[in-house]
């Protein structure tokens, strides 16, 4: 039976860099580690992360910024990875960080592939074993068998195509284990419940699971066809039909075939899923977050004043895309709205607090992110080494904290995946 002194499930985000705060500038001389993949290529979402560009971080204050059971669980994590460890740590890895007017941090050649190949040069470099195409089943902790604690079946995951039965079954021990088999979320990119499974079975429990910063549908779609594709910057939140309302998100909105999509609307559909409901209430939206009711009145009487000839499309032309108005204006049947103060007055507020019927979240096919996960109360916050397990450390998306957009994610994957790792080794030299 194979030996390794530290065994690291998934290769995604967390565990590339797991591995890498292990082996990198020869601090694992003496010691074996493993990676083991389930997909047959590693780092799959960190590809496709951030629209190909890969936003690493955001360089704003991180508090506030990320929710869970604990939301001040992260604290410890980034107080050992504040900016200036972090940018230190990609440098490293020969990876410059390049700072956006917005503060979002994204490697200098905007290319995520650029950070994909600067993970897998640093462990070839450190001598980190990495086997693809093997998925990891079953994980026992043996707390009486001296160094060798766990037990780490593993097994093929893809199948003979003759047989239909798997190729290979095996078994390895380890000192210790870091599972960082990341989320359910964009299953088609490595997605999978894998990691919670393996850490349940070893004592752990797990919060509910739900798609985060994804897309929303709307049960009104089919009426508002024609303004998909068009974009607007508004603000809105989600009722629920318990009379509860959601914080409010602002930004771009992209109106589709299916509902709305855009960052600020995927801010929003954490608050859909949280909804114990099974029907849906209401996105409520500000198209004009700009104006207070008052101001929009007074601009849409001063066109009135100034074009007194034209209809309510043309009077509001320069407030919203032409295919969205049409739409809305449809909505609120204006046709019916007098071309008065008094009219002008309903036409800003309906434009203030305009509401579309909730269907549902778009899923976990279509979700960046997995909410919920590993209870982060039985692990140390400082290291992240589980409080049933000594020797387990579990990372990244696999547990109980989940982050904003604008780089707060990958932020914590790869933040807590090297403080996982650092901690992992410490422990055995």
């Amino acid at each position: 039976m194979n030996e390794v002194d530290i065994l690291i499930v998934g290769a995604g985000a967390a565990g590339l860099m797991a591995a890498c705060s292990i082996a990198g500038s020869g601090r694992a001389e003496g010691l074996s580690v493993r990676l083991l993949e389930r997909q047959e290529k590693a780092g799959r979402k960190i590809l496709a992360s951030g629209n190909g560009r890969c936003n690493l971080g955001n360089s704003g204050p991180l508090e506030g910024h990320y929710r869970g059971l604990d939301p001040d669980f992260i604290l410890p994590v980034f107080r050992i990875v504040d900016e200036s460890k972090y940018r230190e740590i990609f440098l490293e890895l020969g990876v410059a960080l390049l700072e956006d007017e917005a503060g979002r941090l994204y490697p200098r050649t905007l290319r995520s592939d650029t950070v994909h190949s600067a993970l897998l040069n640093a462990l070839a470099a450190g001598n980190v074993r990495v086997d693809y195409g093997l998925e990891v089943y079953d994980i026992k902790f043996r707390p009486g068998s001296g160094q060798d604690r766990f037990l780490v079946s593993f097994r093929s995951s893809t199948k003979d195509q003759l047989s239909g039965k798997r190729i290979i079954e095996d078994q390895v021990k380890a000192r210790s284990v870091i599972i960082a088999a990341g989320g359910k979320s964009q299953p088609q990119l490595s997605g999978h419940d894998s990691g919670y499974t393996l850490a349940e079975r070893l004592g752990h429990s797990c919060t509910e699971l739900f798609p985060a910063l994804v897309p929303i549908e709307l049960a009104d779609a089919g009426k508002w066809r024609r303004s998909s594709g068009q974009r607007v910057r508004a603000a809105a939140y989600y009722h629920s039909h318990r009379g509860k309302s959601s914080a409010p998100a602002e930004g771009e909105f992209l109106f589709t075939d299916y509902g709305v999509s855009g960052i600020a609307a995927m801010e929003l559909a954490e608050a859909v899923e949280r909804d114990p409901d099974s029907a849906k209430g209401d996105l409520v939206f500000d198209l004009v977050p700009d104006m207070s009711v008052e101001e929009l009145t007074g601009f849409i009487m001063m066109q009135l004043d100034l074009h007194p000839s034209y209809d309510w499309e043309r009077l509001l032309i320069g407030l919203l895309a032409q295919d969205i108005l049409r739409v809305l204006l449809r909505e609120l049947r204006a046709g019916e709205i007098r071309r008065t103060a008094g009219g002008c007055r309903s036409l800003a507020r309906a434009m203030k607090k305009f509401s579309r019927p909730v269907k549902a979240t778009r899923g976990f096919k279509f979700a960046q992110l997995t909410a919920g996960g590993i209870n982060t109360d039985e692990l140390y916050p400082e290291t992240l080494e589980s409080k049933i397990c000594p020797g387990l450390y579990l990372t990244g998306e696999l547990l109980d904290v989940n982050g904003d957009t604008g780089g707060y994610n990958l932020r914590w994957a790869f933040s807590s995946a090297y403080v996982a790792g650092i901690n992992a080794l410490a422990a055995l030299k």
